[in-house]
């Protein structure tokens, strides 16, 4: 499992440092295109400079030479400045964003619209040309006889008939094109909406088509009514037998490209966006009632004939909406039918046309407010069909498309707020929270989704409906939705996760495992919002997630008991086992190194480390008692937060702190932050040492960790100012030694690996605190109660103290911790390290540790001699009466 694992974790690795070198090897790629590009672009303008010069200068024999001389400086001039502007890195990167751009535009043109190539072919092969053709007529039209062939002549007379023919094949050609037209494009009519068989007909490029022929006939009309340039007399026949030959191609051509229905889709609901902008504008009103600077001249001077919907405030003008309604419904048709028919390319384009159309009704409906949307409503009725319909079919895969464009619409439908946004001054309790109700629509059916998705076995749909309400939760953060996040994504996020659990199986616990990383996310995000809010529940989203990863543990680690795995939840919340992903020691950094400005602030800061402290603390205690293996990774956790705390506090909070400062006399001086945090970690210390003890949790090294805690205290008294740390430090080894005594005296059951620590607790003692009494003490209780004999394991012989009666931890000597999660986000730097090295020495000072080992001595020599020399008088005894039974 380890290999597997470890074997994984490399690949992932691996992809992470490959995703990173892919970005820069692509931008030298194009950089290296673009830069001999470029080059090869001045050198074909410098020689069709050259060229036209040449060409041209004979024509001039007074300025031949200074065309050639111009010709040649200019070209030179060019390539000159080419070769300084190649060499020139902005340059070159604006090369590369144009060509982004452009690169992108085509792209998606190309991808919505199935005709787009074809317009450009045929404007250059057909319609210039033709065009050039009518400019040459217009301008010859009526000339003398040396340019122009007159009706009746007898050049006219030769090509008559050939124009009369010519004539009547483009009429054959132009009811061909419609009749092809209808026919192939009947082929959607009979299966889909007319509408979008209406917008293919109606393409620019077919109407192209359909102007070019008539433009053709016209051409040939006025060649045999009045008659034709003298340039092309020999080449009528050649021409219009080019025209015809390429028009029957390019027929031909959009035909076969216009029938795929995938494509067809695409286009309509390109067209479709655009008719919704043209039928549902943006809102003219400001809410100053004050009008811009051009329409203002127009209403001075009577003829403001806007319309008088468009002045609405809560409410979009209802002349448009049944169009966009009629809209929707030709695409959820075509959706519908390409469901029945199982054809998910076709699905899918439906919906990013649906996508297209509501993107751009929303856009102009956001100048609007209000609570409610006709449009929107209708589309979420008609979604919820779609979604039933993919759930039945074969093709599960369809499925996770729907729930991907519910997710979209939802994102979309959080641009439409409810009321004008009021500047009001900072309230004594904070803003009241923001109503989002639209976007209820969309999470509920995006939890419905999850309810219908959830059972069924090849497709991601439900991950799918999880990432889009996390999504959605990130938006309505950031928008300020927290009374919307209250009510309805943290509880909808929670059932989702109670569904999870309960079935009890390796998918779904994968499943309750996304739903945690999905409220991490947001959690994270939260962090820095250190604002109370103006209402009588608590909406903070910060609280709420606190609230909701609380509810969410019970289940959690009954579904990953007995199941240890580097995905489980204490992994999952603890342990950096990918970049991306979110720990609470991320959350709690984020929290301590925010800006405090006020006193309210400050004591939200504290609240919300001491509530992250109890949340770590309250998972720690559930793991035991429902026998989770990885509970351990909690106190991981704590050990690191602890670390954070007692290494310094921000300087944010020290600069406050100082500002604070008063000679005012006050009758309770509160504690400093730095006394309120490490008063609470030490509390906490005791809770979870109780819990622990008295589960007798073995070998998961969280004695090596909590012990580690103290030692870190134990080198900070010096340079704090305060007394609370060493009563703290105090309190804690008091409760130890008298767990340890208590349970060694009452034969309970086995704690001699504690003795280890609590002797070298002792000597800490000694040392840091320079109480002399409570060190003795601890000397001679380990003196006295210290078996002689231990029945966990002998002596590793590879450390340098455990002779001495010190632990042992991983054959070696006691060190303070490596806090991995910590160095890899950058949380610790190298100063912090050095620090910790400097501690390390400290804690394991050699001529501290041997002199309190002799100070023990001084106790338990004459007990150990004692002990030993009746092990001898009953081995002696047991062999005289082995002696006597022989005989």
């Amino acid at each position: 499992m380890f290999d597997l694992w470890y074997r994984e974790h490399l690949e992932d690795q691996a992809k992470t440092e490959i995703t990173k070198i892919l970005p820069r090897l692509e931008y030298k790629r194009r950089t290296s295109i673009a830069h001999y590009f470029f080059s090869f672009l001045v050198a074909v303008i410098a020689f069709v400079i050259l060229f036209v010069t040449h060409i041209s200068s004979p024509y001039n024999e007074d300025l031949k030479y200074y065309i050639l001389t111009f010709g040649i400086i200019l070209s030179g001039v060019l390539v000159i400045v080419s070769q300084f502007l190649k060499r020139n890195s902005n340059f070159i990167r604006y090369l590369i964003h144009v060509h982004g751009n452009a690169s992108n535009y085509i792209k998606k043109r190309t991808f919505m619209d199935p005709l787009y190539w074809h317009f450009f072919t045929i404007l250059l092969i057909l319609c210039i040309p033709l065009l050039l053709l009518f400019v040459m007529t217009i301008i010859t039209w009526n000339g003398n006889s040396e340019i122009w062939v007159t009706v009746g002549s007898e050049s006219h007379n030769l090509h008559v008939e050939s124009i009369k023919q010519f004539s009547s094949l483009i009429l054959a050609i132009v009811s061909a094109q419609l009749a092809i037209f209808t026919f192939m494009f009947s082929y959607l009519l009979g299966r889909y909406s007319s509408q979008i068989v209406k917008s293919l007909m109606t393409h620019h490029t077919v109407l192209l088509l359909w102007a070019f022929s008539i433009a053709v006939l016209l051409l040939l009309w006025i060649f045999y009514l009045y008659g034709y340039p003298y340039l092309i007399e020999d080449y009528i026949n050649p021409i219009f037998i080019t025209i015809i030959i390429f028009s029957l191609i390019m027929t031909i051509w959009v035909c076969v490209s216009g029938i795929h229905p995938e494509k067809a889709v695409l286009y309509a609901g390109k067209k479709f966006a655009r008719k919704t902008r043209k039928h549902v504008k943006k809102s003219t009103l400001v809410l100053e009632k004050k009008f811009s600077k051009f329409w203002a001249v127009f209403n001075w001077a009577g003829l403001d004939w806007r319309e008088t919907e468009r002045f609405k405030l809560y409410e979009p003008p209802s002349k448009g909406l049944p169009f966009v309604m009629g809209y929707l419904s030709n695409l959820f048709n075509a959706a519908y039918k390409a469901v029945e028919e199982n054809q998910q390319d076709l699905v899918h384009n439906s919906l990013i046309a649906i996508l297209n159309v509501l993107k751009t009704y929303i856009e102009n409906r956001k100048t609007y407010y209000g609570s409610r949307d006709n449009v929107l409503n209708e589309t979420n009725d008609q979604m919820a069909a779609l979604l039933k319909a993919t759930c039945n079919s074969p093709n599960e895969h369809m499925s996770t498309l729907v729930i991907r464009c519910i997710g979209n619409i939802g994102l979309y439908s959080l641009q439409i707020e409810e009321r004008p946004s009021v500047e009001v001054p900072n309230l004594l309790y904070g803003p009241p929270p923001k109503r989002h109700e639209i976007s209820l629509l969309w999470t509920g059916l995006l939890k419905e989704a999850f309810e219908l998705t959830h059972k069924l076995q090849r497709t991601t749909a439900p991950y799918e409906a999880i990432d889009q309400l996390k999504l959605m939760g990130i938006i309505s953060h950031n928008n300020e939705y927290f009374e919307t996040m209250a009510t309805t994504f943290f509880s909808n996020i929670m059932n989702i996760h109670t569904t999870s659990v309960n079935n009890k199986d390796e998918y779904h616990r994968l499943l309750g495992q996304k739903c945690i990383e999905a409220i991490m996310y947001i959690f994270a995000l939260t962090s820095q919002d250190s604002r109370t809010y103006n209402c009588s529940i608590d909406f903070r989203p910060f609280n709420q997630c606190v609230h909701s990863l609380k509810r969410m543990a019970q289940g959690q680690f009954l579904i990953d008991k007995n199941n240890f795995t580097f995905e489980g939840f204490g992994n999952i919340l603890t342990s950096k086992t990918k970049e991306s992903q979110i720990i609470l020691q991320d959350i709690f950094y984020l929290i301590m190194e925010q800006n405090v400005s006020e006193d309210r602030q400050k004591s939200i800061v504290i609240n919300d480390l001491e509530n992250l402290i109890d949340l770590v603390a309250e998972f720690a205690k559930i793991g035991i008692s429902q026998g989770a293996v990885d509970c351990g990774m909690f106190i991981n956790a704590f050990y690191e937060i602890a670390y954070l705390i007692i290494r310094k506090s921000p300087e944010s909070m020290k600069k406050y702190e100082c500002e604070r400062k008063s000679d005012i006399p006050v009758l309770y001086e509160r504690p400093s932050t730095q006394d309120q945090k490490e008063a609470k970690i030490f509390t906490v210390w005791r809770d979870l040492f109780s819990v622990f003890f008295d589960k007798r949790i073995i070998g998961l090294d969280w004695e090596q960790k909590m012990c580690a805690i103290l030692g870190i205290g134990f080198t900070n008294i010096n340079i704090r100012e305060s007394e609370l740390l060493k009563n703290q430090l105090l309190e804690c080894i008091d409760l130890l030694r008298n767990r340890v005594i208590k349970t060694q005296i009452e034969n309970n059951r086995n704690v001699d690996h504690w003795w280890p620590y609590l002797q070298l607790l002792g000597a800490w003692v000694s040392e840091f605190v320079k109480e002399s009494k409570i060190s003795i003490e601890i000397a001679s209780e380990v003196g006295k109660l210290k078996p002689f004999h231990s029945y966990l394991h002998g002596y590793s012989g590879q450390s340098k103290f455990e002779a001495y009666g010190y632990p042992s931890v991983f054959h070696g000597d006691f060190f303070i911790p490596r806090m991995n999660n910590l160095m890899t986000q950058g949380y610790i730097t190298e100063k912090d390290i050095k620090q910790i090295i400097c501690w390390q020495e400290m804690l394991m000072n050699e001529d501290l540790l041997i002199s309190y080992h002799k100070e023990i001595e001084k106790t338990r020599s004459p007990l150990r001699e004692q002990y030993y020399k009746e092990l001898r008088e009953k081995k002696k005894e047991r062999n005289k009466d082995n002696q006597t039974e022989e005989n």
